[in-house]
């Protein structure tokens, strides 16, 4: 039983590290622009697909393809950017809630009509395989999911800390009037800051759609877990991002080893109740 709950938590581990590469993006751009992205998973989702096409019609590896989907989902995040967010970044949230979920259900109808509303799976030659390291088995697509996530995630905790765009972006997530008054160009930092979560899905959902099995409306599970994640880490909130999600992904995986599988899918709902009751902060508070 000890050994059946470790291995897990090791699996948790994996999955949370993939959500994590979604959910750091989502929290840069809340903490930015204070809007809640609620077509982040459709986007990532369609990177899933994309990865999905590449790999059927080509045979192209999904992690190869990431060289394509990702300029393609950057370029449509910049025209998204340009046409719908920049014209209402000012105006009252719900305005840009409802034009995002609008946006979800657009990206949704034509993920439905490309590829209709089966499931779909990229089952390349390691899909089924695995690994052991010492008394534990690891999926490959799961592992190789949370190297590229943690590198993906590093890197960008490093442009944050490091680079001056970094830190601009940064001084906006923790004082945006400051930031203003000391001559930061909010307009750029924004438009940055929605691509680094753009790319971030595209990166997460491809890897999510290595694992998983997935169909057009997918993406409103996934973006549940996405605001568990961000809420339980702190609005804004980079470091909280990575911790929530490890927290959420550990919670599934032995939830879902200790009762039915079904259950799993209310942990996030259950741990974003808990937190906006005793802790609506977050664990780390906002834009650390």
């Amino acid at each position: 039983m000890a050994v059946a709950l470790l291995q897990a938590v090791v699996t948790g581990v994996l999955v949370g590290g993939i959500y994590a590469c979604m959910a750091v993006g989502l929290s840069v751009v809340f903490g930015v622009m204070n809007i809640l992205n609620i077509a982040h998973a459709a986007f990532a989702l369609l990177s899933a697909y994309l990865a999905f096409w590449a790999f059927k019609l080509w045979g192209l590896d999904p992690i190869l393809s990431l060289l394509g989907t990702v300029p393609i989902l950057l370029a449509l995040g910049a025209g998204t950017y340009q046409a719908f967010i920049r014209p209402i970044r000012n105006s009252p949230p719900l305005m840009s809630l409802l034009l995002l979920f609008g946006l979800a259900h657009i990206l949704e109808g034509g993920m439905l009509l490309l590829w209709s509303g089966d499931y779909r799976s990229i089952n390349t030659s390691y899909t089924a395989t695995s690994f052991g390291v010492g008394q534990f088995t690891l999926s490959t697509t799961r592992s190789i999911g949370f190297v590229a996530s943690a590198l993906l995630v590093g890197g960008l905790s490093l442009f944050l800390k490091r680079s001056y765009l970094g830190k601009a972006i940064r001084a906006t997530m923790q004082e945006r009037e400051a930031a203003l008054l000391m001559g930061v160009d909010i307009d750029h930092v924004s438009r940055v800051a929605f691509l680094l979560g753009i790319g971030t899905a595209a990166v997460g959902g491809t890897f999510l759609g290595l694992v998983y099995a997935f169909y057009p409306y997918l993406h409103f599970m996934w973006i549940g877990r996405l605001f568990a994640i961000v809420v339980l880490g702190g609005m804004g909130s980079v470091a909280g991002a990575l911790a929530g999600s490890i927290v959420l992904g550990v919670a599934e995986s032995v939830t879902a080893s200790l009762t039915a599988s079904v259950w799993s899918e209310l942990v996030a709902y259950a741990i974003l109740v808990l937190t906006l009751l005793l802790r609506p902060s977050g664990l780390f508070g906002r834009g650390r």
